[in-house]
């Protein structure tokens, strides 16, 4: 009986997960000395939204954002110039990020990439942080 309930449970938990967030093909990997933080945008209209759960990466570490679909196929979908914005910040500033959402891209106190679609693929969706990083 107890193998039973193991297995159900098992199943039950591979059941769920398969219809919630995964990682997206992107990337983004942090070559600097801080831990940062980041957001992903997309642009429909005037309005900015979140292409994907954002997230936070150490130092020297990488990260791929969760999502329910793909952030390409949302963009496509959704997004009116094509454009995947990612948005770093500095961790503490979470709360007024997420209050913010429309109006941080032309915030100057943050460090807004973006990146088309092309370019993503040419990049094979890695993307480094600070994007013009010295060669070492």
């Amino acid at each position: 009986m107890e193998k039973k309930l193991i297995y159900f449970l098992w199943v039950i938990s591979v059941f769920m997960t398969a219809c919630h967030y995964q990682e997206d093909k992107l990337v983004i990997i942090n070559n600097s000395q801080n831990a940062i933080c980041y957001e992903t945008l997309i642009k429909k209209g005037t309005t900015y939204f979140e292409g994907s759960a954002g997230g936070k990466i150490g130092i020297k570490s990488s990260d791929s954002p969760a999502v329910r679909g793909s952030i390409a196929s949302t963009i496509r979908k959704y997004s009116s110039d094509m454009i995947l914005y990612v948005v770093y910040y500095r961790c503490k500033d979470a709360d007024f990020i997420y209050r913010n959402t429309n109006f941080i891209v032309n915030d100057k106190r943050f460090k807004v990439d973006k990146y088309s679609l092309k370019e993503l693929d040419s990049i094979n969706w890695v993307i480094r942080y600070p994007r013009f990083s010295a060669m070492k």
